[in-house]
């Protein structure tokens, strides 16, 4: 019973609530499916490592497409995209209907972060023809897929699509909860869009609001937010703002290595964005030292035709 209230919590977007129903159920009940519910919980609110280790016991004590998934998105929220690329994909195999909305969005999701955005566009598509026909059109699961095709189009410069997409979720979301935390992710999304569209004010306004979203739901210590203070901090410089966009990438940074780790590769990606910005505001030696100490991190781990990779090495 405690999973299904924690299960009911999580689909709604109460995330704490979701937490605290999954821990309380883990004193008489210790099956994969209460491990990968809160592998996913942790990935979502950015706690890796709490999400790799619950998504290895999902996977040793129940070996099937739900638990394998929980572990694909906890190897996602630990910077793998490729293992977590081959997990996903392994375990939509032998998924059901209902399984393969939630694991092709993850692996939509993984095929970006892998630096290949069209075949996550494919996984997407066939994720969202999922959702609707198994969650129908006012759900989290296809809101959440829209979301992931949303992403994968802006990765492949797509971006007109991208804010269709986007635009889609958030109506979604707004229908089921204004406070949902999916909405935040979605605004952070069509902030990019924005800022990838030259609209950098209007981006400023999104990730602003995805924050006090995100703070609402999480607090204002929650890993997720390290993120979306990267792109607000992206946006800021786009306007010309060099000392805010700083300000904020250095708070990013912090946040991120202290719940990501300080070796994971979105530390890494941080510190490089920090130390460009560095850069900017005339700290040269500062900013091109911590630039090259972070490509050859991030460039050893994904590979020199990896997109990010790529990007940075245009800044060096």
């Amino acid at each position: 019973m405690s999973l299904d209230v924690a299960s009911s919590h999580f689909r709604n977007g109460e995330w704490r609530l979701a937490k605290i129903a999954a821990d309380a159920s883990l004193a008489d009940d210790v099956s994969g499916d209460v491990h990968a519910l809160l592998a996913r919980l942790a990935a979502r609110v950015g706690d890796p490592r709490a999400a790799l280790l619950h998504g290895q016991s999902a996977v040793a004590a129940q070996f099937r497409p739900n638990t394998r998934g929980a572990l694909g998105e906890a190897l996602l929220a630990n910077g793998e995209p490729f293992r977590a690329r081959d997990e996903l994909s392994s375990a939509l195999e032998d998924a059901s209907a209902r399984e393969s909305a939630i694991l092709g969005t993850a692996l939509s999701l993984a095929c970006r972060a892998a630096g290949a955005p069209e075949s996550g566009i494919a996984a997407a598509v066939r994720a969202t023809a999922a959702a609707e026909t198994c969650f129908g059109l006012a759900s989290p699961e296809y809101a959440e897929a829209l979301v992931a095709s949303g992403l994968c189009n802006h990765a492949a410069g797509k971006e007109q699509r991208a804010s269709e997409l986007l635009h889609q979720a958030r109506e979604v979301w707004s229908g089921l909860d204004a406070r949902h935390p999916g909405l935040a992710g979605t605004l952070d999304a069509l902030g990019a869009v924005a800022r990838a569209r030259n609209r950098p004010f209007e981006a400023v306004k999104l990730h602003r609001e995805a924050i006090q979203v995100w703070t609402d739901a999480l607090g204002e210590h929650a890993g997720v937010i390290a993120a979306s203070r990267q792109l607000l901090a992206q946006a800021l410089h786009r306007t010309g703002d060099f000392v805010g966009a700083r300000t904020e990438m250095a708070l990013s940074s912090t946040q991120t290595a202290r719940c990501f780790g300080a070796d994971h590769i979105d530390t890494w990606i941080a510190r490089f964005e920090l130390a460009r910005f560095e850069l900017d505001c005339g700290e040269v030696e500062v900013g091109l030292h911590g630039m090259v100490d972070a490509h050859q991190v991030v460039s050893e781990r994904l590979g020199q035709e990896h997109p990010v990779v790529k990007a940075m090495k245009r800044w060096l």
